[in-house]
């Protein structure tokens, strides 16, 4: 099963910075909620566990995750893993734009998922599926936001 997310998030930082908070493999990995285990693998590599819930399946997915593109006005991420008889691929790509106080950034998510979790139906998983998207936005743009005001 494959499925297509795309958004905007606007931040009140310049876009360099945005740029610098996202080209860090342990920045992106704290915004994801109910993780555990990060370590830095790489220059550009990390991996982590992540804690799912999607209908009767509940567990934890050992996830690999690599910055694949990072220039100062794009980042992309490619993210696999494995858990719960299921297996996951995501690949992100974010553009950065904007002006001296405040960045834009326009984000896609392709997620494909195997396995066991893709034979929940579709509807379920991409309900939960942006949940979570949300909650990582709301993590990053607190960070980005706070990490300037210190």
């Amino acid at each position: 099963m494959q499925m297509d997310f795309n958004g905007r998030l606007s931040v009140k930082i310049p876009p360099g910075s945005a740029a610098d908070f996202l080209s860090g493999a342990g920045n992106i990995a704290s915004c994801i909620p109910d993780t555990s285990d990060f370590k830095q693998t790489g220059d550009r590599s990390f991996s982590v566990k992540v804690r799912v819930g999607i209908g009767f399946f509940k567990g934890i997915f050992d996830m690999n995750g690599t910055v694949t593109e990072s220039t100062p006005s794009r980042k992309a991420f490619s993210i696999e893993g494995h858990g719960v008889g299921s297996r996951v691929k995501i690949e992100v790509s974010m553009d950065i734009s904007g002006g001296a106080d405040a960045s834009d950034i326009s984000w896609n998510a392709v997620f494909e998922i195997s396995g066991l979790v893709g034979g929940v139906e579709e509807g379920v998983i991409r309900k939960i599926g942006q949940d979570r998207i949300d909650e990582i936005l709301a993590n990053a743009k607190a960070r980005m936001e706070g990490h300037m005001r210190k």
